[in-house]
């Protein structure tokens, strides 16, 4: 993925498409005719805004429970941060950064956040950090804090090494 591909979405495609392609992630691929269907599922996770310590908490139960499945660990986890097609702005910068801190620790399975509204504030953070970033032509990615304020120094290392040099186009915007 491409930072082109966050910035311009999927022009002219709604939010079914972007279901759509979401529910392709979780699928893995679509089988050819004739082909066996692919034998593990996907996990999709809302994320309820604004994201708190406990909704952080919520989320890594839920993904760890699944992932520790041995009979069938999810394929792909797909995470929709703007669920109902509400537009989400955290202000709290722990609870956000912790799941970013968590999801970029996920090594073994592919992550991917799912956008089909506006994004802003500390939100940002973990939906970068998703390995992969599928979003509607309604979908934006905003700024983390808002014209005339600023991260303090400690917040710019962390969002700096969070999402690293695969995001290095994005962080002109921080």
């Amino acid at each position: 993925m491409t930072y082109g591909s966050i910035r311009s979405g999927l022009t002219g495609a709604g939010r079914g498409v972007g279901l759509f392609l979401a529910l392709v992630c979780l699928a893995g691929r679509v089988p050819s005719a004739g082909a066996q269907p692919a034998a593990a599922d996907g996990l999709f996770v809302e994320v309820a805004s604004p994201l708190t310590t406990e909704v952080y908490e919520s989320v890594r139960l839920r993904i760890e429970t699944a992932r520790k499945h041995a009979a069938r660990p999810p394929a792909k986890i797909v995470l929709d941060f703007t669920p109902n097609d509400k537009d989400v702005n955290t202000t709290s910068f722990g609870a956000c950064h912790d799941l970013a801190s968590y999801l970029r620790e996920i090594t073994d399975v592919p992550t991917v956040a799912f956008v089909h509204a506006k994004v802003t504030g500390f939100t940002v953070l973990p939906v970068l950090a998703c390995q992969d970033v599928v979003v509607s032509s309604r979908a934006s990615i905003g700024e983390i804090v808002p014209a005339g304020e600023s991260l303090n120094a400690s917040q710019v290392n962390a969002v700096q090494f969070l999402l690293g040099s695969h995001r290095a186009p994005q962080m002109a915007a921080v």
